[in-house]
């Protein structure tokens, strides 16, 4: 994220964190989604819809991580996570398209208009 210039705020956010094992966290190591993903896939064997499945409990995107559409990404699962808030509050969050939104993810954070299940 540094080498691409992205900000600090952004990339060290929640946003962008997942509980991992210590050799999973070795394994991405600085690397873009797109190579440690298929890096764990190979060495683990683990089938890439599996990874998927996994990332998904995540509240990501498998599409825009292996793509690595790093601000794309973190605008959907900002947004993905503010659904999951709304919907344990029984009520609509007010702000996703605030100036500070904007000027944080680039664009407002509308609802998720596809489910994790349709990734």
């Amino acid at each position: 994220c540094e080498k691409q210039g992205y900000s600090r705020g952004l990339w060290n956010s929640s946003l962008n964190k997942a509980p991992l094992s210590a050799k999973t966290n070795r394994i991405i190591g600085g690397r873009a989604p797109s190579i440690y993903l298929a890096k764990l896939e190979q060495d683990h064997r683990i089938p890439a819809d599996r990874v998927d499945e996994i990332l998904r409990t995540h509240q990501i995107n498998p599409s825009l991580l292996r793509a690595n559409a790093f601000e794309e990404f973190l605008r959907d699962r900002a947004a993905r996570l503010l659904d999951l808030i709304e919907q344990a509050m029984g009520k609509t969050l007010l702000g996703r398209d605030s100036d500070e939104i904007i000027r944080e993810f680039g664009a407002p954070l509308a609802p998720s208009a596809i489910r994790l299940t349709d990734c």
